[in-house]
């Protein structure tokens, strides 16, 4: 017997209320008091999901693969100091509606590919000077190979990212980021007040962030593999990223997003109004723009967009 407490996306989260049940997932018991989902057979039919009929654990159910991106908004405090609150608010939620404004379903072609995809959906947390970027790896219905799906998810994930960083420099913005991949438990709940982030994608993309010295993004080590593998390796820019001296043996991958194009050269004079306040701040901003001179030259990734017109945009 149970009790029904709230509804994740289709699925019903009850109170268990007895002593025989057990989870799918784990096979522990499902004791009383403790949250749970069930999923049945219907639900399979009517939703692809990678779960099998019964009963789980809420967090063995809540748990999904993610690319996580820990984004540190550089000299934060001063930015909060010459922004009020109101402020603040604005020019965030702003950087990430213009991020989203290339939000479109339809026949994408990059470079030489064609297929269809949401750009830049970019699903976010902001606290203070933290922003966490996520992307889910969700089951497709006309292919059951999981690395597909996580490739798809991949090119959505780093398109967004592209497109935020270009937005954030666009409003004076500075961001340094750490990128990772692997089982987590991302439960934002309005209504149960639960605002749950747990794994160690997350702790791997925190420890990413703060090994580099620039306005940039890096992989964790851990991501080696897949980056060696997947066909989205030519959506991404090959370069020696700046990382501090101390975490040099950390092996960084050097690949990072290529968020700096023909597009931004009118941008190239916010660097002017970058305000550094030593001398580490200093070589964070030289990097920077190293960077960004490198790859100024370089053509828009996305050549063409062709909307399907069956599509409700």
């Amino acid at each position: 017997m149970s009790e029904e407490k709230r509804v994740i996306k289709k699925f019903k989260i009850r109170t268990y209320t007895g002593s025989k049940g057990s989870c799918v997932s784990c096979g522990k018991p499902i004791i009383n008091g403790q949250e749970y989902v069930e999923v049945r057979e219907d639900d399979k039919k009517e939703v692809k999901i990678p779960y099998r009929v019964g009963n789980y654990h809420y967090p063995c159910f809540a748990k999904r693969n993610y690319f996580i991106a820990f984004l540190d908004i550089l000299g934060f405090r001063r930015f909060a100091e010459n922004h009020d609150l109101f402020e603040q608010y604005a020019t965030i939620q702003n950087m990430f509606v213009a991020a989203r404004a290339t939000r479109v379903e339809g026949s994408i072609r990059v470079d030489n590919s064609r297929s269809t995809m949401i750009l830049s959906d970019i699903p976010y947390i902001a606290i203070s000077d933290s922003i966490i970027v996520y992307q889910e790896i969700i089951p497709h219905t006309d292919t059951d190979d999981e690395f597909e799906w996580k490739e798809r998810a991949f090119k959505q994930f780093i398109i967004g990212l592209e497109e935020l960083f270009k937005e954030s420099f666009r409003r004076k913005i500075f961001l340094r980021g750490g990128i990772s991949y692997g089982e987590a438990i991302i439960s934002l709940d309005s209504e149960s007040r639960e605002h749950i982030i747990l794994g160690n994608p997350y702790l791997e993309a925190v420890e990413t962030e703060k090994t580099q010295s620039w306005m940039g993004v890096a992989f964790h080590p851990s991501m080696n593999d897949y980056l060696g593998r997947t066909r989205n390796r030519t959506d991404l820019v090959e370069y020696q990223i700046p990382i501090s001296e101390q975490f040099v043996a950390l092996g960084i991958p050097n690949v990072t997003i290529g968020w700096v194009n023909l597009s931004m050269a009118q941008d190239r004079g916010i660097f002017d109004e970058w305000v550094t306040e030593n001398d580490r701040h200093d070589q964070i901003k030289a990097n920077t723009i190293q960077f960004f001179d490198y790859y100024i030259k370089h053509p828009t990734r996305i050549r063409h967009i062709q909307i399907d017109t069956h599509i409700k945009l």
